[in-house]
């Protein structure tokens, strides 16, 4: 059903670049690929990878070698969850853009994923190298989540900065960079920089439960339990963040 679908996608693409020029004609090959591969990112796009891999596929049949394909793909198993897969169809776009920023980067998120964390700052370095990345912050954080997870604080510090400095609104390098902190037993620096993260994002409730701690931390206990409680008060929080709430909560009463 999906392929017959994403058939029908393309088909209906193909008559709207074909509308005003003298009727139908027949594609080329070239042209039916860029069809099914613009279909499958608009797919990626709207958050349906299954729908994006039957689509892409339809592309790959006909065309080996497209790189952007093979990326696509790559994007597509990932955001399924599908890691292996996922890092198969990005070492395939490797062999023919080795250099890709974009494509170093994405090899860095799956094995950030996988918890191959040499390999994730190998390929996040590799990305930052190259002066035509135009998203360095992406790069920045999986570097510094894999500097942090393999004991090097100061080099995550560094990473989790410098993220923030390129994409000032991107609340996640600065609740990671409150992590290191907090590890670092500077509570005060703590509860500042989870602030200007609940400025951006005043319903995270990681960084309320980060709060929480280092007020506990700093002696006052009120405020570690307002935070505490606000967090098992909101919608939608995890289960292992709104239980992690809970036993600081009966840790103080």
């Amino acid at each position: 059903m999906r392929t017959c679908v994403s058939q029908c996608i393309a088909s209906i693409l193909v008559i709207l670049i074909l509308a005003g020029c003298g009727g139908p004609k027949e594609l080329d090959d070239s042209e039916k690929v860029r069809l099914y591969y613009e279909a499958g990112v608009g797919y990626i796009n709207r958050g349906d990878p299954e729908q994006a891999i039957d689509t892409l596929k339809e592309a790959y049949s006909i065309n080996h070698g497209y790189p952007q394909v093979l990326h696509a793909l790559g994007l597509a198993y990932f955001q399924l969850g599908a890691n292996e897969t996922a890092l198969n169809w990005f070492k395939k776009t490797e062999v023919i853009t080795p250099d890709d920023p974009q494509l170093s980067n994405n090899l860095a998120s799956v094995y950030l994923t996988m918890k191959d964390y040499d390999k994730t700052i190998r390929y996040s370095t590799k990305a930052l190298d190259n002066p035509e990345y135009r998203t360095p912050a992406a790069a920045y954080y999986n570097r510094g989540l894999a500097r942090k997870n393999t004991g090097d604080p100061q080099g995550s510090l560094a990473d989790f900065k410098a993220a923030m400095n390129h994409e000032p609104l991107w609340s996640m390098p600065r609740l990671e960079l409150a992590r290191v902190l907090y590890e670092n037993g500077q509570y005060d620096s703590v509860i500042n920089m989870v602030n200007s993260v609940l400025k951006l994002d005043d319903d995270n409730a990681e960084a309320y439960l980060l709060r929480g701690q280092a007020y506990w931390e700093r002696g006052y206990v009120s405020k570690a339990e307002t935070d505490f409680s606000y967090v098992t008060r909101m919608e939608n929080v995890s289960p292992a963040i709104a239980n992690a709430a809970y036993d600081w909560l009966d840790r103080i009463r």
